[in-house]
């Protein structure tokens, strides 16, 4: 994650916009995302120096049920929506989303588009921890960020012609999956988090 934000922060373009958001996905059943979230949220505002939210889709899970709407968020005026997010052990800071598995994809874009814009008054960086068992797909992460960081245990990326050329995606192979393929642990990508 280290050299992966290092990547990001130091990017010309988007990365140096005035605001730039990265969205964390990885298909059902593969684990890591949250942890390259989290850990690319905490570097990416120590490298660039710019306050950074991550924001944790969270569907069908115990903490979703204490976590407010995505569209209750959506509506919210953006003062109130920052002051929602809380201070993280890894100096960014944190928003719980609750995602209702009712939620269609294009109403899932829309209100991560508006949440996003919102809170880039006052957070410049947005990372998103989009959950695995949500309507989300690769395509609707692209139509809200800059950049896409896929965990996956194979060694290329998820094919997909719908992507906008304006969006960067990365690709990190998570070994602590037994079928993942065995990748020399380089500078350049595939990324890679080791099984120990």
């Amino acid at each position: 994650s280290r050299i992966l934000a290092q990547r990001l922060a130091t990017t010309r373009g988007r990365v140096e916009a005035p605001g730039v958001t990265v969205a964390v996905f990885a298909r059902a059943g593969i684990s890591g995302k949250s942890l390259v979230a989290a850990s690319l949220a905490g570097l990416l505002q120590e490298f660039s120096g710019r306050r950074t939210v991550l924001l944790r889709l969270l569907a069908n899970a115990p903490s979703a049920r204490r976590s407010v709407s995505l569209e209750t968020l959506a509506a919210e005026p953006g003062d109130r929506l920052c002051a929602r997010a809380k201070a993280c052990a890894g100096g960014f800071h944190c928003l719980d989303v609750a995602l209702s598995t009712e939620t269609s994809e294009s109403t899932f874009t829309a209100a991560l588009d508006q949440i996003a814009s919102k809170l880039q008054e006052e957070f410049p960086t947005v990372v998103f921890d989009l959950g695995s068992r949500t309507v989300v797909t690769l395509e609707s992460a692209a139509e809200v960020a800059d950049v896409i960081v896929e965990v996956s245990d194979a060694a290329s990326k998820t094919k997909s012609p719908r992507l906008p050329e304006r969006v960067r995606h990365f690709l990190v192979v998570n070994r602590y999956h037994a079928d993942a393929p065995s990748i020399p642990i380089n500078h350049c990508e595939p990324f890679v988090i080791r099984p120990d």
